[in-house]
């Protein structure tokens, strides 16, 4: 039988993992984002608007709901083992400064508080995941356009993605900045 000690909390800060202050504007956002890629695409391609709409829908939902989460889990991989690394050769100062880039997928305890921290960490991601976007989705668009050549294909992907990380971006600093208003905006996708 557990004793009442077993039962009680013995960690008291993990951290923040920042997938969650990512996806949940991502969700939140992922039709708009879709839309405006879509528009992109027909509009400096002179595509079909419903092929686009199809190609914008399946890429942005493979990259969104599959794309995000593994490439922050292979990001958070990367930390520990680079970080684990670190703490034993690099001066404390350099390393607390270096830890929102390379630690930007999971921020260390009390991280939350220092608003660079978080801000910073939230950039990086943003990169971090635009890239993995741009190739995803231009990987999965070509496929609805065998007969558009690669290299425009490359081009939508990298100018659309632009704007809707661009985009999202602010969304989530906005959204960070105003958790009172946020967190209201947000609660029917976090239950």
């Amino acid at each position: 039988m557990l004793t009442l000690s077993l039962l009680s909390p013995i960690l008291a800060n993990a951290g923040l993992p920042m997938v969650m202050v990512f996806l949940p504007p991502a969700w939140f956002a992922l039709v708009p984002i879709i839309v405006i890629e879509s528009a992109w695409g027909a509009w400096r391609l002179k595509l079909p608007v419903g092929r686009a709409l199809a190609a914008q829908s399946v890429a942005n939902c493979v990259s969104t709901l599959i794309g995000i989460p593994v490439t922050w889990l292979a990001l958070v991989l990367i930390e520990f083992v680079l970080l684990e690394g670190a703490v034993r050769v690099v001066p404390e100062s350099l390393l607390s400064a270096l830890t929102p880039i390379v630690g930007a997928a999971w921020l260390g305890p009390g991280a939350e508080e220092k608003l660079w921290m978080t801000a910073l960490a939230i950039t990086v991601l943003t990169a971090a995941f635009y890239l993995m976007s741009v190739s995803i989705e231009g990987f999965i668009i070509a496929r609805f356009f065998r007969d558009v050549p690669r290299k425009l294909i490359r081009s939508w992907s990298f100018k659309a993605n632009a704007i809707s990380y661009a985009l999202l971006l602010a969304l989530i600093l906005l959204a960070w900045s105003m958790p009172h208003i946020s967190e209201r905006v947000f609660a029917p996708i976090q239950s």
